[in-house]
């Protein structure tokens, strides 16, 4: 599936695009991509940047940009549904956290 870069067209984009900053800043967006089990380079091809460009938004070094902003918060609305709520370790599998919990 190719995803389509755009402009802000509107209101909504530019707050996403804020959204998504703001994500970024705080480690938030790191956060749900690694409770998603998604890999730097998975969401670099998702959005269409390299690996790199995704590690400088998720550390705060660069800002992320239109139109990737808008193609990152799709990315991350999508991954945001397979964070674990319970704030289980990242990247553990969940028959690890399943035992763990039995363990408790």
């Amino acid at each position: 599936m190719t995803h389509q870069h755009r402009l802000p067209a509107c209101p909504e984009d530019l707050a996403r695009i804020a959204d998504v900053r703001a994500m970024c800043a705080s480690g938030e967006a790191r956060r749900i991509r690694e409770m998603a089990r998604v890999t730097l380079r998975e969401v670099a091809a998702a959005v269409g940047v390299d690996h790199k460009t995704v590690v400088g938004w998720e550390t705060g070094r660069t800002t992320c940009v239109s139109p990737y902003a808008l193609a990152y918060a799709d990315a991350l609305n999508a991954m945001v549904r397979f964070a674990d709520p319970a704030g289980a370790a990242p990247g553990r599998p969940a028959r690890a956290r399943s035992r763990a919990r039995a363990a408790a």
